[in-house]
């Protein structure tokens, strides 16, 4: 028992670590990137007269069409297939919790921590839908990753010591990560 307290400490502040460092790294990153040129712009200078060249806007339609594409095979993808399988996972989750009587058997301290990895989950998801993708959400989402993980790594520690975590429950996790 003691060493797996032991694996989980070191487990857990490994993540904390990467966590902090991707966070870091980013941060680094984007304050690079935020620089402001201070060189003053040349003179304007008039352009010399040349032929009226036809325009191609073909490329430019082409390449909008193309971006149009990929979203809408992006939306579809997410909405019918990674969504869905996401929910059937964590109705399967739920059953094998429910299976194991997780209300007598863990109690509130489970469900507590299935609730901050909720929470986990859901900071980085809302910040990709309503801010732009950029190196610092990039990293957010990184570091929330790993702080996920430890967290799931303190649960199943916790679980192990109260009751039955069979197989299949261990792989229905390992997917929901994977998704």
């Amino acid at each position: 028992m003691m060493e797996n307290r032991t694996f989980l400490k070191c487990y857990a502040s490994s993540m904390l670590c990467a966590a902090a460092a991707t966070l870091g790294a980013g941060f680094i990153a984007w304050w690079r990137g935020r620089r402001v040129d201070t060189t003053p712009e040349p003179a304007a200078r008039e352009p010399a007269p040349q032929e009226p060249v036809a325009r191609k806007t073909r490329p430019i339609e082409d390449a909008q069409a193309e971006t149009d594409a990929t979203r809408h095979v992006a939306r579809r993808v997410i909405q019918y297939f990674v969504i869905p399988i996401w929910l059937v996972s964590g109705l399967t989750d739920w059953w094998c919790h429910r299976r194991t009587d997780i209300e007598h058997t863990t109690g509130l301290k489970e469900s507590g921590l299935h609730l901050l990895m909720l929470g986990e989950a859901a900071f980085p998801v809302l910040a990709g839908l309503f801010m732009e993708i950029d190196v610092p959400v990039l990293s957010f989402m990184i570091a929330s990753f790993f702080v996920h993980e430890a967290t799931a790594m303190w649960d199943v520690s916790y679980a192990v010591t109260r009751r039955e975590v069979q197989p299949v429950e261990q792989h229905v996790h390992s997917f929901l990560e994977m998704v």
